[in-house]
């Protein structure tokens, strides 16, 4: 038994003591917990994560005066059955009316239709 490497003594201590192994990995593990929480946390930069080329790309955008803004699409469709065109227009300027009074909207695109199918759509059987 002297030749036995660390890992297997460890292994059989543990197979002979069951519940003194799971105590002291729940002392571990809640030790673990406790020490992680008193580190606290720190949130990363945009200059932490602006490294390499993508970093050096958002550098020369920024220094040319680009900007990447967020934009967001509003899609409306029918419950069921086909759409409404007139319903649908309605809802669409509530939305716009709606997102034009927010605070940090720069600009509200012209609506755009979504291109007509080639016919209605079907709901296929998995079965074949």
């Amino acid at each position: 038994m002297a030749g036995r490497n660390l890992i297997t003594r460890a292994a059989r201590w543990s197979a002979v003591h069951p519940w003194w192994a799971m105590t002291l990995w729940v002392v571990f593990v809640l030790g673990a917990l406790t020490v992680g929480g008193m580190t606290g946390t720190r949130s990363a930069t945009d200059s932490d994560l602006a490294i390499g080329q993508s970093g050096r790309a958002a550098a020369l955008s920024r220094s040319g005066g680009l900007e990447s803004r967020a934009v967001e699409n509003i899609l409306v469709t029918p419950y069921r059955g086909t759409l409404d065109r007139s319903a649908a227009n309605r809802a669409l300027g509530e939305a716009v009316d709606a997102v034009k009074g927010v605070g940090g909207v720069a600009a509200v695109g012209r609506p755009v239709p979504a291109p007509r199918r080639f016919g209605p759509a079907r709901a296929r059987d998995p079965r074949g």
